[in-house]
């Protein structure tokens, strides 16, 4: 490949200036476009990280939901036991529910909580 540039641009040298452009605009191309894809693979590589964050965060939340929920019914129970009458709890699903048809996301719950 070297031989060949070196005879055009021996014998055609504006070819030779011509071809030695457009064989750097090649690399810097390829350069370029493998920087970019660098790029994209860490912005990939960190939403990825970022949802799997949020996922656990989420299962967290919803066990700790299950788990208050429980312990609200058992106050309850033990209250009742005793005579005390005690404010009903409104439980997560229904607080959930009230908190989206008050925000119009009606349509979008199945996606939202699945």
């Amino acid at each position: 490949m070297l031989d060949w540039l070196r005879v055009i641009t021996e014998h055609w040298p504006t070819v030779g200036l011509v071809a030695s452009l457009l064989i750097g605009v090649y690399l810097l191309a390829r350069y370029y476009n493998g920087a970019e894809m660098s790029d994209m693979r860490r912005r990939v590589d960190y939403l990825d990280e970022q949802v799997r964050a949020l996922r656990y965060r989420d299962q967290c939340y919803f066990d700790y939901i299950v788990f208050d929920e429980g312990y609200h019914q058992r106050h309850m129970l033990i209250a009742a036991e005793k005579g005390c009458e005690v404010e009903q709890h409104v439980s997560f699903l229904d607080f959930r529910d009230k908190w989206m048809r008050a925000r119009g996301l009606q349509e979008e719950q199945e996606h939202i909580w699945r």
